[in-house]
């Protein structure tokens, strides 16, 4: 089985609760976001959480190239770490999902 389709079997993605809207006002979201290999990214993991090389592959790009934007997608708080899976070699690997389904615009109140 390639690594790419080890999800691990204790993450029941169905019974959790449904995640809080992200908010983009502090700007680090947009920032993550400016990126189309990151939206690629968002896009890939939507409904389908795995491993930086799954994602890497199904996003067309290297793993250092996603492995730099899961982080960046991560410390925005748009995608988490939801369990480990084992390669066939028995390496343990992160696995990534989407820590919300929306986003939500927030207008700063203009000063002055």
């Amino acid at each position: 089985m390639p690594t790419h389709d080890l999800v691990p079997s204790d993450i029941d993605l169905d019974a959790a609760e449904p995640p809080d809207p992200v908010s983009i006002a502090d700007g680090e979201v947009l920032e993550a976001l400016s990126s189309s290999t990151a939206r690629r990214i968002v896009s890939v993991l939507r409904g389908n959480p795995n491993v930086t090389s799954a994602v890497a592959e199904r996003a067309d790009v290297s793993i250092q190239v996603a492995t730099y934007h899961l982080e960046q997608l991560e410390a925005a708080g748009l995608v988490a770490v939801v369990g480990t899976a084992c390669s066939e070699k028995g390496r343990r690997m992160d696995v990534y999902a989407l820590t919300t389904d929306s986003l939500v615009f927030e207008l700063a109140e203009k000063e002055g």
